[in-house]
């Protein structure tokens, strides 16, 4: 992190966020469904056919095959083959995600807004997703941390909301955790 290189892309939408799983193969996503994939280390960067002409805000691998890309649709993409294909996973309800991140295959969460700001949690690799109420007022969540199977916390902006082990509301607070047990 002491040295940054500008890396060109052909691409003039703008990116909103990458992922990398080792020094070579990484992943971004941006405006208009723009999926980009490089395995050398952002030297050169190939585009990938996301399905979706929505704009993506965010993306997570766990491996180089195993990947999840969302943003402003209602369902989370998934790969299972380093980016070849997507197949979308729908949520219950129209929604749009901030913050996708999970620990494994299977264990995730994602964070985004429907009527208000929400937290899901899946334990089936995005094929199910369950909603975990935050208290009615959480405002300015960004991004998500996911730090074990069960648990995950998030970098406030200006307010925060988490919720107990069981699932169940708290007060707005600090850094908390999110966790469902």
């Amino acid at each position: 992190g002491f040295t940054w290189t500008v890396q060109q892309i052909a691409t003039r939408d703008n990116l909103h966020d990458v992922v990398f799983v080792d020094s070579q193969t990484g992943w971004a996503v941006g405006n208009s469904g723009i999926l980009l994939h490089t395995a050398d280390g952002g030297g050169t960067w190939t585009s990938q056919t996301s399905g979706t002409a929505s704009n993506l805000t965010c993306v997570d691998f766990v491996d180089n095959q195993t990947g999840w890309a969302a943003g402003l649709l209602s369902s989370i993409l998934h790969t299972v083959d380093g980016g070849v294909t997507w197949i979308a996973r729908p949520l219950v309800e129209a929604v749009g995600i901030k913050d996708v991140d999970f620990v494994d295959s299977l264990n995730g969460w994602a964070l985004g807004w429907a009527s208000d700001l929400r937290i899901w949690h899946t334990r089936t690799g995005g094929a199910i997703w369950e909603n975990r109420d935050l208290p009615k007022g959480t405002w300015g969540l960004n991004d998500l941390l996911v730090f074990s199977r069960n648990s995950a916390t998030s970098r406030p902006g200006l307010g925060f909301g988490a919720a107990d082990k069981h699932g169940d509301p708290q007060r707005c607070a600090a850094i908390r955790n999110i966790s469902k047990s």
